[in-house]
């Protein structure tokens, strides 16, 4: 149970002997007014991302302003208003509540603030007025203005992740959540449309007990597989998860990444903020071309770990253009990295 602008978002709360946070009493902040106004502001919940402008009122930007974006960045977006839900608390506080199990942790979820880098005219001699500068007011100066404001409203920690606790009444229990209990190997087999899939979180800590962990696998048949979300995939340990590709022509039993052999499955380094994306070609290319019939899997990842699947068909022979790539759609592990999986995750 996530919660922000409480009147004590610090690090140092001790939620035995301070009530600030206690889920039946929220003690609110102030509403403060922030000056500046355009910002950008980005919800991460497991390296899921969802982002808005906030134009704020007035050319200044309120909490309870940003409270709204959040909830509206959360609520709204298709793949995190299934796991989780913001809910305005009293006064000025905000709640969000996990909607899946799993033990949290507060880096699990983030807000952040973007300031804008330019300003138009209009907006120039409105927020001016607004702030009661001198007539005249540089962008230069007005950015300056924004940067100011936002290293105040930092300062003050009003939307550092924080988790809420049951009070007095309860123990003065830290709600962080808890992983499942029961063991839960399924095998999920999702359609050609856009799938979000949220697997168990059972794990016995006792030395390779796989048993009564969950061990769960997502079967990927030959078509279009559409903008799939995978939540809490395992890429090692007790409780590791899999892939199978099988369809796709992609076997975990052949060496993982290689470029000649048949079958294989490679995954790429992710990609550079503002990089260029491979063309079908250039992945074709990549491809050592057989004489003979051989399929692989290719997985082009991104810098926000979002994997985009090709199916590679090197046809036999050598002729210029023999190997073809695919697309077929995308599968985001959330907080599990593409680069952690090794052919222990593919069937």
């Amino acid at each position: 149970m996530f919660v922000f602008d409480t009147s004590n978002q610090a690090a140092t709360y001790n939620r035995l002997t301070m009530d600030d946070r206690n889920l039946a009493d929220l003690k609110s902040s102030a509403n403060d007014s922030n000056n500046f106004f355009n910002t950008t502001v980005t919800v991460t919940y497991k390296d899921i991302i969802a982002s808005s402008v906030l134009a704020g009122t007035g050319y200044k930007t309120t909490d309870l302003e940003i409270n709204q974006k959040i909830k509206e960045l959360i609520n709204g977006n298709a793949v995190l208003k299934t796991l989780l839900v913001a809910t305005d608390g009293p006064a000025n506080t905000l709640v969000v509540t996990s909607l899946i199990d799993g033990a949290q942790a507060t880096t699990a979820l983030g807000v952040t603030l973007t300031m804008p880098t330019t300003v138009t005219a209009a907006d120039l001699s409105g927020a001016t007025t607004a702030y009661g500068m001198a007539a005249g007011t540089t962008e230069a100066a007005m950015l300056a203005v924004f940067t100011a404001s936002k290293t105040a409203f930092d300062t003050r920690g009003d939307y550092v992740t924080q988790f809420a606790e049951s009070g007095a009444a309860g123990g003065n229990a830290t709600l962080v959540g808890a992983n499942s209990t029961a063991t839960t190997d399924n095998t999920i087999t999702p359609g050609t449309g856009d799938d979000i899939m949220v697997l168990s979180t059972t794990v016995n800590t006792t030395a390779t007990d796989t048993i009564t962990s969950s061990n769960e696998k997502i079967v990927y048949g030959a078509d279009s597989i559409g903008a799939d979300t995978i939540v809490n995939f395992a890429a090692s340990g007790n409780g590791i998860d899999m892939l199978d590709f099988t369809a796709l022509n992609g076997r975990g039993t052949v060496a993982l990444n290689s470029f000649s052999l048949d079958k294989s499955i490679v995954i790429a380094a992710p990609t550079a903020v503002g990089a260029t994306v491979l063309t079908a070609a250039q992945i074709a290319a990549l491809f050592t071309d057989s004489a003979t019939a051989i399929n692989h899997v290719y997985v082009a990842v991104d810098y926000t770990n979002i994997g985009s699947i090709w199916k590679v068909a090197d046809a036999a022979g050598t002729a210029a253009g023999n190997v073809t790539a695919t697309l077929v759609g995308t599968i985001d592990l959330a907080d599990t990295t593409w680069g952690t999986l090794t052919a222990a995750n593919f069937v």
